[in-house]
């Protein structure tokens, strides 16, 4: 659930707005199986935009763990 917070503030720090949205997410969180699956979701119109954002994300940070 944090990682979802996390790619959203990254998302937002490029300009792209997001929903972090799931049943993990609220004071009566599921957190275990399907009920607590968490999403990041953004504008179909951003779509392209945020998987280039966090693919750089991911590719750098497996610079910073070698």
């Amino acid at each position: 659930m944090h990682e979802a917070w996390i790619i959203s503030a990254r998302l937002k720090a490029f300009g792209i707005r997001s929903r972090v949205h799931g049943d993990a997410v609220g004071p009566y969180a599921f957190t275990v199986g399907a009920m607590g699956r968490t999403e990041v979701w953004v504008a179909c119109s951003d779509a392209e935009e945020a998987r280039s954002v966090l693919d750089v994300s991911d590719q750098e940070a497996a610079v910073d763990a070698e």
